[in-house]
């Protein structure tokens, strides 16, 4: 198929940043910015984040009011409290936050309040633990049904550096909210719009399937699948948290009610058939059967390359899955698409794919596996033409990369890497599209071309421009000063609903849910 899509359409290298970091540089395709500007940098990030130990909770209906007032570029409608590990909604008015313990919790003492922003609303987020105040509170009221104060804690008594809450250094001042957690990067940290907000804003349709840094779904016109499956396969590895046991419904999917889709897709279990561990390794060979029984949980970056390919292959293909159905029922204005699993395999199989530039590498593994990074391209490519076999023959298509690839240095544990930021691929093919070759295009480029190939207004303050090689003629774009103050929710939407029991069941059943 891409060879197809080659040979009527164009190609070219795509420029990309240093450092070659995923959320980085795929939150800079949807959003045309640069990281600095988009923020989001890298897999984690420092979250503003502090905890409050409550006083004594009475029986009965009480209500919480927090005498808090927030300090840097983001309202108090971005701050996200949680009581016991359970998400509270909260108004807003002149004497703080007002918050209700749900009626089922214990009484008493020993309760902690979880207050926590995105990482956009640090005007300077800190490479470290603490760093300026991003809070104030003078105190806590606990209110009984009549609104008469039943306890009571002023800042002093709130003050608890371990736990993010510094005192101030004049007698009686509120205290300060200082804390930060290392935390994996979410969507409510990205600082300006993506296309599928602007798409949205503009009455446009979309569809968005597994990108990066899109865990919590945001409301859209259309469907976002986050990627939350890439979300807990990551916090897995980097020691985080477990995923709460209700992500559905804390957000991968929007609306909630396209879990369906997704429910339909899954495998049987987090493991390989025989038929599929053959796509990638030769199922003649007489180790295969041990190649079968390897698990599939990566746990560390040291993993053996099978287990980490496994991994990858069992996230990814609920996507495909996903993307396909979008394609053939929805029809998006726009649908973007993401896979790691040709990156992944070419970090963990290269040494086999040049091994040459590798010391021990027997001549059982080159059998096994030296042609596993074609078939993983094989594959993919096959995955791509499913997905085109789909969309409408009027159809626009772009592949790209984000960077490419090249066998790494001896001694880690990859032997693939892409560290001096090797330029990724650009694709595209379909009516409109010239023939030939692209020069000078870069990763900011992407988003200004979508938005011209979707005959939406380009943004002045895009570094990026509309790639004029890829058109036969040159497109009509018209301009609008930014996209930047473009509100986070767009678009009309219900009130999120509750995802059917028995779709989370079914992904708890079949270990896509912890």
């Amino acid at each position: 198929m891409l060879s197809r899509l080659i040979a009527t359409g164009a190609a070219g290298s795509l420029a990309t940043f240093r450092p070659t970091l995923s959320p980085a540089l795929w939150t800079t395709v949807a959003t045309g910015e640069s990281p600095a500007t988009h923020g989001v940098e890298n897999f984690v990030t420092f979250r503003p984040q502090a905890e409050l130990v409550l006083p004594e909770l009475p029986a009965g209906d009480v209500e919480v009011r927090l005498r808090i007032v927030l300090e840097g570029p983001c309202g108090g409608e971005a701050l996200q409290v949680h009581l016991d590990g359970t998400p509270l909604p909260g108004t807003w008015d002149a004497s703080g936050l007002h918050v209700r313990p749900p009626a089922a919790l214990g009484r008493g003492g020993g309760h902690v309040l979880l207050l926590r922003l995105p990482a956009r609303c640090s005007a300077e987020p800190p490479g470290q633990r603490e760093g300026p105040p991003w809070g104030r509170i003078a105190g806590v009221t606990v209110l009984g049904p009549s609104g008469t104060a039943l306890a009571d804690a002023g800042p002093q008594a709130l003050v608890s550096p371990d736990r993010g809450i510094r005192a101030a250094d004049e007698p009686g001042a509120p205290a300060l909210l200082v804390g930060r957690r290392l935390t994996q990067v979410e969507s409510g940290d990205r600082r300006v719009p993506a296309l599928w907000n602007i798409t949205t804003s503009r009455g446009r349709t979309v569809g968005v399937v597994g990108w990066w840094c899109t865990w919590p779904a945001e409301r859209v016109q259309g469907t976002i699948f986050s990627d939350f499956l890439f979300f807990a396969s990551t916090r897995r590895l980097l020691n985080f948290q477990r995923l709460p046991e209700d992500a559905l419904q804390d957000g991968a999917v929007y609306p909630p009610e396209a879990a369906r889709l997704f429910a339909s897709t899954v495998p049987a279990g987090w493991e390989m058939s025989a038929e599929e561990l053959a796509r990638f390794v030769p199922g003649t060979s007489p180790r295969f059967a041990e190649w079968l029984r390897l698990p599939a949980r990566v746990h560390s970056l040291g993993d053996p390359p099978l287990v980490v390919l496994k991994d990858t292959y069992l996230i990814n293909r609920p996507y495909f899955g996903v993307a396909r159905r979008l394609a053939a029922e929805a029809q998006p204005d726009l649908l973007l698409v993401y896979t790691n699993l040709v990156d992944a395999v070419e970090h963990k199989f290269w040494r086999y794919y040049e091994p040459e530039r590798f010391r021990d590498v027997s001549q059982a593994e080159l059998q096994d596996f030296g042609d596993t990074i074609a078939r993983t391209y094989e594959y993919v490519d096959g995955e791509i033409g499913g997905l085109l076999a789909n969309l409408a023959p009027a159809t626009v298509v772009l592949v790209i990369s984000d960077h490419g690839h090249h066998a790494a240095r001896e001694g880690g544990v990859f032997s693939g890497e892409h560290a001096d930021a090797p330029p990724g691929v650009l694709i595209a093919a379909g009516p409109g599209i010239r023939h030939g070759e692209v020069h000078g295009a870069s990763l900011q480029d992407i988003a200004p071309t979508v938005l011209a190939l979707l005959g939406l207004p380009v943004a002045r303050d895009l570094p990026g421009h509309v790639i004029s090689e890829l058109f036969a003629r040159a497109p009509r774009v018209d301009a609008v000063p930014t996209y930047r103050d473009l509100p986070r929710a767009t678009a009309p939407a219900p009130a999120p609903a509750e995802v059917d029991p028995a779709v989370r069941e079914r992904l708890r059943a079949l270990g896509y849910l912890q």
